[in-house]
């Protein structure tokens, strides 16, 4: 019931293992997942574990850790203590945490806010420069009122296959929503930024006014019904000429 990180020098060095003895896991739930970041440019490693819609569990390591790992000793003491905010004064309750890398070798932290079927998508960013975070923002919603053969829904989330980027610099993400009263999924979306996530555009390049959500113009990409048994969380790849698969 602890977080572990290891690390070994390639290509076959032994593994050595940071096991933290200040906290405990305390769900039995395969949702509270840890998720592993690696900031290129300050060779920062951030850990974000044990969340279904609780309160942040984050911590940090020292600077160069991952870029010149031969100067450290490796210890739990490389890392800070256990934070439940990213930006001062603003604590978060999160599930499915993911931390992206960025093309200038920063970091985006990116999870949802509220629950299964009832919840947003959030990004922030992490300034190497500053060691900080800030900019958080939502970048998709549970708005509008869905209806089919199976009834009617007036909340829902999103399940993402990915956030990558491509070429250019542009940022693409796919998904599906979950409704919430059916409590299944429906339908391929795309949307893209050129700007880190500030600014989400569809698959024509017109922009969204708000965060994308149900009616959004031109954000279904795929129709498909919610009783095909449509999965969440599957993967998505950007190839070399920008194409998403």
């Amino acid at each position: 019931r602890r977080v572990c990180i290891a690390r070994r020098e390639l290509p076959r060095g032994e593994w050595e293992v940071v096991r933290f003895e200040d906290y405990n896991f305390q769900s039995n739930d395969a949702h509270n997942i840890i998720s592993l970041g690696i900031c290129p440019r300050d060779g920062t490693i951030h850990l974000a574990f044990d969340h279904h819609g609780h309160s942040l569990h984050y911590r940090s390591s020292k600077k160069d850790v991952a870029k010149k790992p031969e100067n450290f000793a490796w210890e739990p003491s490389l890392f800070g203590p256990i934070l439940s905010e990213l930006e001062t004064d603003r604590p978060i309750a999160i599930t499915y945490p993911r931390f992206l890398q960025t093309p200038n070798g920063g970091l985006h932290f990116c999870y949802r806010q509220g629950g299964s079927g009832n919840g947003d998508r959030m990004l922030v960013d992490y300034d190497p420069k500053t060691g900080t975070w800030s900019g958080t923002r939502q970048i998709d919603s549970r708005r509008g009122t869905f209806v089919d053969e199976m009834g009617e829904s007036a909340a829902r989330c999103s399940y993402p296959n990915g956030y990558d980027y491509g070429p250019n610099n542009r940022l693409h993400a796919t998904w599906v929503w979950r409704e919430s009263s059916q409590g299944a999924n429906h339908d391929l979306m795309y949307a893209y930024s050129e700007d880190g996530g500030v600014v989400w555009r569809n698959n024509q390049g017109a922009a969204f006014d708000d965060p994308p959500y149900l009616d959004s113009p031109g954000l279904t990409v795929v129709e498909i019904p919610q009783n095909l048994g449509l999965m969440n969380t599957h993967g998505q790849a950007v190839d070399s000429q920008g194409r998403v698969h």
